[in-house]
């Protein structure tokens, strides 16, 4: 709840800016207004490379940190990286038996797939 308060308080004042910046442009006559969406637009491009500079640093720290190899402990945590034994569902099958696909109009029999 508390997080569609929050969207919609943001949208409500991204409303009201947008209508107090035209209220203000519609009072500064054509050619002011002008020149005044000028200044906005170098602000906004400038926070757009700002922005986008800022992504780009935070993908590459991310993909060098995926990249690192993962500090060994012999204390097992929720975040352990390791292998995993998936018991039952872990094994190679020679043949696997899918079922009749119901996507494809005719084709009712069973599809064996090998390896």
């Amino acid at each position: 709840m508390r997080r569609k308060v929050l969207i919609a308080g943001g949208l409500l004042i991204f409303a009201g800016s947008l209508w107090g910046l035209a209220f203000f442009l519609r009072g500064q006559g054509l050619e002011r207004a002008d020149q005044w969406s000028g200044v906005f637009g170098l602000f906004l491009n400038i926070m757009g490379v700002a922005l986008g500079t800022a992504g780009v640093v935070v993908a590459i720290l991310a993909w060098r940190d995926a990249r690192r190899a993962p500090e060994t402990s012999t204390a097992a945590t929720p975040f352990t990286v390791g292998s995993v034994s998936a018991g039952r569902d872990a094994y190679v099958a020679e043949t696997q038996y899918f079922g009749p696909r119901s996507d494809r109009q005719g084709d009712s029999g069973p599809s064996e797939h090998t390896r």
